[in-house]
């Protein structure tokens, strides 16, 4: 049986999901000088959450955290208690745990923190209910299984079940250049 709250959370996010076109903009350079944290974002190819933070006016909030591509899961508990914001590069579907993942961020943060992320949408092509006959789909199950990859298949009320479960609100969604960005804040009392 699905949880009610989710799907009634699901609808609203749909409803709200926005597509953000960054038309090639290029991040001012000033800005990349006066935030270490946005530099790094920059340089680890996170130009796409620089216009989602711009867009959700947090781009010159002090207090922001990237954790890269490399480094994602090794954060220490004391570089994450005055964090304001929380950047995680890596897509949710290539998180191989990702409950226990969430789990932990959710135990080290603020009361008051933003994590921010993203995902590739499930979408079944022509409505089919059936993944399987889609080659280029079940071509890349066999890539990913070959290459000891996770990429699991994910849709918006799969990260809003997820992210829920583990004490996030969900507050904003956005597509940009075919990834889902989300904004979540902690759910937890101050």
């Amino acid at each position: 049986m699905e949880n009610a709250s989710v799907t009634d959370k699901t609808d609203t996010i749909k409803n709200k999901v926005h597509k953000l076109i960054t038309d090639g903009r290029k991040v001012p350079s000033a800005t990349t000088r006066m935030n270490p944290a946005i530099a790094e974002l920059i340089s680890g190819g996170g130009e796409d959450f620089y216009h989602f933070l711009k867009y959700l006016n947090l781009s010159c909030e002090a207090q922001i955290m990237v954790l890269s591509q490399r480094h994602h899961y090794y954060f220490e508990y004391r570089d994450l208690i005055d964090v304001k914001v929380l950047i995680n590069i890596v897509k949710l579907n290539q998180i191989r745990n990702l409950g226990s993942f969430l789990s932990s961020l959710f135990r080290v943060l603020p009361p008051d923190a933003n994590f921010i992320g993203c995902f590739t949408e499930n979408r079944s092509t022509n409505g089919s209910r059936f993944p399987f006959y889609h080659p280029s789909k079940m071509f890349n199950k066999v890539i990913n299984f070959l290459d000891s990859k996770t990429e699991r298949d994910l849709g918006k009320k799969d990260v809003l079940r997820h992210l829920e479960n583990h004490g996030f609100r969900v507050v904003e969604m956005a597509e940009i250049n075919d990834l889902i960005y989300f904004l979540a804040q902690i759910g937890k009392e101050k």
